[in-house]
């Protein structure tokens, strides 16, 4: 079911997609290596008077639901400017990094995905059926519901908690909570994905 905070009239959607409906493939792993796909369009309304920036969080509400936020938080960006109500289609998305090897994001802007300990700064796509592709299809896909959440901040350039692995190894996780805290408003618009990939980054577990 779709979730948004509605209250003030702060609302997020996307072209690609309808609330609570399925992600489509391109923005997930859905035949390709794990965490690949782009980022959807995504559009909102202005944030509260006093909005001088916006963050967008993207995490996997079913791992959050069942305890396990280490790997439930994909994909941060932030310093999006309060003039700005939308983004494109493929924003720093898996395909442009591996073409070109770098964020193709304004310079303004930060960009993290959980995977931080390598460095990586991409869409991190939906992937809950990867062990739907280590048992040749033997093991059930997975269904997980997935959130975008929007945060109107205060604050413009925001200086963003430092990567401490050894106090959360999910990055985006911290910025999640750094984000919630100074939100002068948050929405956010959810969908799902059974997405399997077509190859890992990590050995398939022994049975």
């Amino acid at each position: 079911m779709d979730k948004r905070n509605t209250s003030s009239g702060f609302t997020i959607t996307s072209a690609n997609f309808e609330p609570g409906t399925a992600l489509p493939e391109i923005h997930t792993c859905e035949g390709k290596p794990f965490a690949a796909g782009i980022s959807p369009a995504l559009e909102w309304t202005a944030g509260p008077e006093e909005t001088r920036s916006y963050a967008i969080v993207f995490a996997d509400q079913s791992l959050l639901e069942a305890g396990n936020p280490n790997y439930a938080y994909h994909w941060a960006i932030w310093n999006i400017p309060a003039s700005t109500q939308s983004l494109a289609q493929g924003i720093g998305g898996y395909e442009q990094y591996q073409a070109r090897g770098d964020i193709l994001l304004p310079s303004t802007l930060g960009s993290a995905e959980h995977r931080q300990a390598r460095g990586l700064k991409h869409f991190f796509g939906p992937c809950p059926s990867w062990k739907h592709f280590c048992t040749q299809g033997a093991s059930p896909r997975v269904k997980d519901f997935y959130s975008f959440t929007l945060y109107a901040l205060p604050e413009n350039l925001m200086d963003v908690p430092p990567y401490e692995p050894e106090a959360n190894e999910n990055y985006v996780d911290t910025l999640n909570a750094f984000f919630a805290m100074r939100a002068l408003d948050r929405t956010e618009i959810r969908a799902h994905s059974d997405a399997a990939p077509n190859s890992l980054p990590f050995p398939c577990p022994k049975e």
